[in-house]
């Protein structure tokens, strides 16, 4: 499964591990350290770990292949599960971390405020 650590906020010490895959994400929000504890259970070399939290505190993003600046934009979110319900659309990428938090705490009153959902 294809994975990115992003940084939401530039000024905060906060990371999570995003799947592209699935569109999601696969950790809660982490401290560089905590991130770093993380990626050893999930059996990545520290190096790696340092290196692609280095390329988030310059983008937001951990790509080799995408420099970009990532803050200030927006980030699609794929079918992401907060108790029964589902979210599908697009969030300030700054919002991330708030997002993921929100899920965890079943908090529908705020998810709702800070994801546009895509209707079919």
């Amino acid at each position: 499964m294809p994975r990115c650590v992003f940084k939401p906020n530039p000024d905060k010490d906060e990371y999570v591990v995003w799947s592209t895959s699935g569109e999601t994400y696969v950790s809660p929000p982490l401290k560089r350290a905590e991130m770093i504890n993380y990626h050893a259970l999930v059996n990545t070399r520290a190096s790696v770990c340092e290196e692609a939290l280095g390329r988030a505190d310059l983008s937001g993003a951990s790509w080799e292949d995408d420099r970009s600046i990532f803050w200030g934009t927006q980030l699609f979110l794929r079918n992401v599960g907060a108790g029964d319900q589902t979210y599908t659309g697009y969030c300030r990428f700054e919002d991330l971390g708030e997002v993921v938090r929100a899920v965890e705490s079943l908090d529908h009153d705020l998810l709702e405020s800070l994801i546009q959902e895509v209707r079919h």
